[in-house]
């Protein structure tokens, strides 16, 4: 059975169509599949930010000429050294009288210290128009060999200046197998 004269010829000749446009390089052939990547990258670009609406948004910040405020809780440790109380605050002030004085007389450098903290804090809340939970209170580190006696007049200082909302936490210093180094009145180890 031979094939019509026609019929061969079209076929030889869609064959050679054929080998030609194949043998012809494809410059095309990525762009079908770049435009449902691309079209992904778009979708998901949206998803993205539709879902984060801090996102795309530049911080806008508003630079004052002031300096950096520093801890504003008012904390202080204190301590028997020797036959003194010693006082140590947060910013390294160190105020110290006689553990027998009862009278907040003798707390006078003390209790002014305090009057300006507090004055200080009060400006800094009334310029930020806020107040801070930390900055409202006064942590009093008491170190465990003090006794009430000891705290009266601190508190009766802080009640003095205002202040209202005061936590104690204890100090607890370590001893070594000679006793504290500040057991004797000279500041150096107990003799035995």
């Amino acid at each position: 059975m031979a094939m019509e004269p026609s019929r061969a010829a079209n076929w030889s000749e869609a064959y050679v169509a054929k080998q030609q446009r194949l043998n012809e390089p494809l410059w095309w052939y990525p762009y079908p599949f770049l435009l449902p990547v691309a079209l992904a990258l778009l979708l998901t670009a949206h998803l993205v930010l539709a879902t984060n609406p801090r996102m795309g948004h530049p911080a806008s910040l508003i630079n004052f000429p002031s300096q950096v405020r520093p801890d504003s809780a008012v904390w202080f440790s204190m301590s028997p050294i020797g036959p003194d109380i010693v006082i140590t605050t947060n910013d390294r002030r160190v105020f110290r009288w006689r553990q027998d004085s009862a009278s907040t007389a003798a707390m006078g450098p003390f209790v002014e210290y305090l009057r300006h903290r507090v004055n200080a804090e009060i400006a800094a809340a009334a310029l930020l128009k806020r107040v801070q939970g930390s900055q409202t209170t006064t942590v009093i580190a008491a170190d465990q060999r003090l006794r009430y006696l000891h705290l009266r007049p601190v508190i009766a200082a802080l009640a003095k200046v205002g202040v209202t909302n005061y936590a104690l936490e204890t100090l607890v210093i370590a001893t070594s197998l000679h006793g504290s180094p500040y057991d004797s009145p000279s500041g150096g180890h107990a003799t035995e």
